[in-house]
């Protein structure tokens, strides 16, 4: 191997300024990684094309980058934010169907504190909203564009909302309960199956309240001391557990008639 040259044949370049503003952008939980190998691609494109200004799908970034396109999508997203990119949305002549979007590269704006201007974007073409194609499950956590980024501090992105508390059905609880779960504990999946539970019981017995099930439950108990009692379980002992098991009685002893003794 001998060392390189940048006249040896063709090569992609990255300005150090770019790298440095990606870094310090990058949170700690950040896949660095997977940004650095976005911006890669991006810079191996402009070469293919010899223009800093091109035109390409996601797709094809996602490719080059060897990440997925959700994971393509939301890094583009960011490094537009951080103000290393710029990027303008295109239309397909005659149509409302979108082309391949146009990227800038550009070199990084600097420590104002302020949102980046957008490259290269030209007002008529950005006249829908963008598509964000990311899922929160596979999405970036990057802090935003002149944030201070220190290590060990939290992220800037807002968290999930706070899910708004269920209304309480005094039946459900009561079938949650009935194992010895506390019903504020219990997860959405589980209230799956002890909202199946309370319907099927439902159908055989309309009426159905809190103090029936809870009888019984006492009667399963009674009936299967071994066993755990959950709310399919007594759905599907339901019948049964009607009334209590019967209890055990003596045996009758056959009459017996006994011969004077005589000698």
């Amino acid at each position: 191997m001998t060392p390189r040259n940048s006249t040896d044949g063709p090569f992609c370049w990255q300005s150090k300024g770019t790298l440095r503003r990606i870094a310090e952008a990058c949170d700690d939980r950040t896949d660095r990684a997977h940004v650095l190998a976005v911006y890669l691609a991006l810079s191996w494109l402009a070469s293919d094309k010899q223009e800093e200004v091109f035109a390409e799908t996601k797709a094809r970034i996602a490719e080059r980058a060897g990440v997925s396109y959700r994971k393509a999508a939301g890094v583009l997203s960011f490094l537009e934010r951080v103000g290393v990119i710029g990027v303008a949305e295109n239309f397909i002549t005659g149509s409302k169907e979108r082309g391949p979007n146009t990227y800038t590269l550009g070199t990084p704006c600097t420590g104002s504190g302020t949102p980046c201007p957008r490259l290269g974007t030209d007002a008529k073409q950005a006249t829908v909203p963008r598509l964000l194609e990311e899922s929160p499950e596979e999405s970036i956590e990057l802090a935003p564009a002149g944030a201070a980024v220190e290590s060990g501090k939290a992220s800037t992105k807002p968290g999930p909302k706070p899910r708004k508390p269920r209304k309480r059905n005094p039946l459900l609880d009561a079938l949650a309960a009935i194992g010895g779960a506390d019903p504020a504990q219990v997860t959405g999946k589980a209230w799956g199956g002890i909202g199946a539970a309370l319907k099927e019981i439902s159908e055989v017995c309309p009426g159905v309240t809190v103090e029936e099930i809870n009888r019984r439950a006492g009667h399963y108990r009674q009936h299967m001391p071994g066993a755990m009692l959950t709310a399919h379980a007594l759905a599907k002992h339901w019948a049964t557990c009607d009334r209590p098991p019967p209890s055990a009685q003596a045996t009758p002893q056959p009459a017996r008639n006994y011969k004077p003794f005589t000698t």
